[in-house]
């Protein structure tokens, strides 16, 4: 015979929220271990996703503000998360 738990509503709808978290999270890093995410944009790539048709404004609405970035030879890359994260932190 099945053992049944009866949780309280709440506690519940908790659970339900703290499953849906994990299984994002864990298919979220699976993407990434596949590469179907980049963890690092190129400058050109932040040019893209953020729709500015200019390096120039780029670097001065971003880079010169404070966005972090990483050299790697003679390439510059954005954190896809410091990018998120500082335009979160530019809220009006």
């Amino acid at each position: 015979m099945p053992m049944q738990i009866t949780l309280d509503k709440d506690i519940k709808q908790e659970l339900l929220i703290e499953v849906r978290k994990a299984y994002s999270e864990a298919i979220e890093q699976a993407r990434r271990d596949v590469g179907l995410i980049k963890e690092f944009y190129s400058y050109k790539e932040c040019l893209e996703v953020l729709n500015i048709g200019s390096l120039t404004t780029f670097k001065a609405n971003y880079i010169d503000q404070g966005l972090p970035t990483y050299k790697i030879g003679n390439s510059v890359y954005v954190k896809k998360t410091e990018l998120n994260n500082f335009i979160e932190q530019h809220q009006i």
